[in-house]
C-alpha cells in the first residue's frame, strides 16, 4: 500500500505545496494505464502504440517497442494526416473514461497540470467536477509572439482557475473549454516521432519574435513541487526538457519533486535523486486513493 511507502514528511510536502497551489502534475500515458482489479480498461501506453503501428509497415530498425522511431518511419511510409488518424484509431478516447487517477487530480486544487498525452481525458475529468479551466497546446512549429498569443497567454497571469498545459499537442475534436492554441492545428501540434522532438526540444528558450514554452507556463516551475505520474523519467526527451527548463535553476530555489512509477531500476533512482526528484515504486491508483485520503484528512472538504 501507498502509505507504507510513502515517507510521512514527503506526503506531509506534496499535501502542502497542492494546497499551496505549488505542486504541478506531469502527467505520462500510463496515468490511463488499463487495470483489471478496477475494471478499468484504460488507453494503450506507448510500447502498446508502437506495437499496432509495427504491424503495418515493414520496420527496419533495431527496437519495435520505441515509439518515436516506430512512428518515424511510418510518417515516412504514408504521411503526417494518416499517422495521426492512426494514433487516435489506437488511442480512441470518446469511448474511455477517466482514470481514477484523473478523476483525482481533477477534485484537488491544482492550478496547471501538465500532460504528454493527446487524448482528451483530463479535460472530461476536469469538465465532470465542473471545474472553470483552460487548455494551452504547445506547437511542433515555432510560434511567432502575434499581439494575438501575446493576448491570449497574458489572460493566464491574472486567471485563477486550473490550465492544463499539453505539451506535447492533443487531438483536434468538439471542444466546449476555452483553448489556447500554440500552432495551427492537430498536425502541428503533435509530438511523437524522433523528428518532431528533436525540432521541439530546439524550442525550449524563447526568441524575441517567437515563442517556444510560454513563460506563463516555465514560469511555476521555479517554486513548484513537480509531481512525475505515468510518466517514464528514463526518456531522453523528458531528460532534456528537464535540463532546459528545471535544472539551471539557482540550487536555492529548487523544489524537492517527486516520481511514481513501478520497477525503476536502482541507477535511474539514483540518477534522479540526485537532481532532486524522489521516485516510489507505488501503484498509481493506489498512490491517488491515498493522495485523496489524506488531502481530506489534513484539509477537509476539497473546494476548487
Amino acid at each position: 500500500m501507498a502509505s507504507a511507502l510513502i515517507k510521512p514528511v514527503h506526503m506531509e510536502l506534496i499535501l502542502d505545496r497542492i494546497h499551496e497551489g505549488l505542486c504541478i502534475p506531469f502527467l505520462g500515458a500510463a496515468a490511463n494505464v488499463k487495470c483489471e482489479k478496477r475494471n478499468y480498461h484504460g488507453l494503450p501506453i506507448g510500447v502498446d502504440v508502437a506495437t499496432e503501428l509495427v504491424k503495418k509497415i515493414t520496420f527496419m530498425g533495431k527496437d519495435k517497442k520505441n515509439l518515436a522511431e516506430v512512428a518515424l518511419q511510418y510518417e515516412f511510409r504514408t504521411d503526417r494526416s494518416f499517422l495521426i488518424k492512426s494514433l487516435k484509431s489506437i488511442l480512441p478516447d470518446p469511448k474511455c473514461k477517466a482514470s481514477p487517477l484523473l478523476e483525482t487530480i481533477a477534485k484537488l486544487p491544482f492550478r496547471l497540470i501538465i500532460t504528454t498525452n493527446y487524448d482528451r481525458l483530463m479535460e472530461r475529468a476536469l469538465e465532470d467536477e465542473n471545474r472553470d479551466f483552460k487548455v494551452v497546446i504547445q506547437s511542433l512549429e515555432r510560434t511567432d509572439n502575434t499581439s494575438y498569443v501575446k493576448q491570449r497567454l497574458d489572460e493566464l497571469a491574472g486567471y485563477d482557475g486550473c490550465i492544463i498545459y499539453k505539451i506535447h499537442g492533443t487531438f483536434n475534436g468538439r471542444m466546449k473549454y476555452d483553448s489556447i492554441h500554440l500552432g495551427k492545428g492537430e498536425e502541428t501540434s503533435i509530438i511523437i516521432t524522433e523528428d518532431d522532438y528533436i525540432k521541439f526540444l530546439t524550442q525550449i528558450d524563447k526568441h524575441e519574435h517567437q515563442l517556444g514554452v510560454p513563460r506563463q507556463i516555465s514560469g511555476k516551475f521555479t517554486y513548484s513541487t513537480l509531481l512525475f505520474l505515468g510518466y517514464s523519467l528514463e526518456d531522453w526527451d523528458f531528460r532534456t526538457l528537464y535540463k532546459g527548463l528545471i535544472e539551471p535553476l539557482p540550487k536555492h530555489q529548487a523544489r524537492r519533486s517527486f516520481a511514481i512509477q513501478k520497477n525503476t531500476s536502482k541507477f535511474w533512482i539514483e540518477y534522479w535523486q540526485s537532481k532532486g526528484v524522489i521516485i516510489y515504486n507505488v501503484d498509481l491508483y493506489e498512490f491517488a486513493d491515498y493522495l485523496m485520503e489524506k488531502y481530506q484528512e489534513t484539509y477537509g472538504n476539497i473546494q476548487n
